[in-house]
């Protein structure tokens, strides 16, 4: 009975602070089932001895657990992170590209009307010359 009022006092609220226990609460918890474990078989009490082992075996599993999922989690979120930069650096450079090719259009529309430009003025002086050079016709 004992044992188990230490456990729901010690064990218990150091375990169950969060769904992932912390660095902190997990070498409380580790500690306080460690030395009750030291007494219990000090005392020469094997049931209780078995129960605290049990009861430190448990807290290890929970522990090693919880840093794993902490360390997935931050695994995870460092990949989500570099995802979001690289992403965004592929926009900042496609649209750099579209801005690029854009002005390149522009430049080249530009050229394209000056040399239509051109072109009709050849076209309408061409025109003029014909017509001052064609013989003046009239019956």
């Amino acid at each position: 009975m004992k044992i188990m009022l230490c456990l729901v006092m010690v064990l218990m609220p150091c375990l169950a602070q969060a769904a992932w226990p912390t660095p902190s609460a997990c070498y409380q918890a580790h500690r306080a089932a460690s030395q009750r474990l030291a007494q219990a078989i000090a005392d020469q009490d094997n049931v209780g001895a078995a129960k605290w082992r049990g009861q430190l075996a448990t807290v290890v599993a929970q522990c090693r657990a919880a840093q794993q999922a902490q360390d997935n989690r931050r695994t995870q979120q460092r990949y989500l992170q570099e995802r979001q930069q690289q992403e965004e650096l592929n926009q900042q450079r496609y649209l750099q590209q579209r801005r690029q090719q854009d002005q390149i259009n522009q430049q080249r529309n530009a050229q394209r009307r000056i040399v239509e430009q051109q072109r009709l003025r050849q076209r309408i002086q061409q025109q003029h010359l014909n017509q001052r050079n064609m013989p003046d016709i009239r019956y």
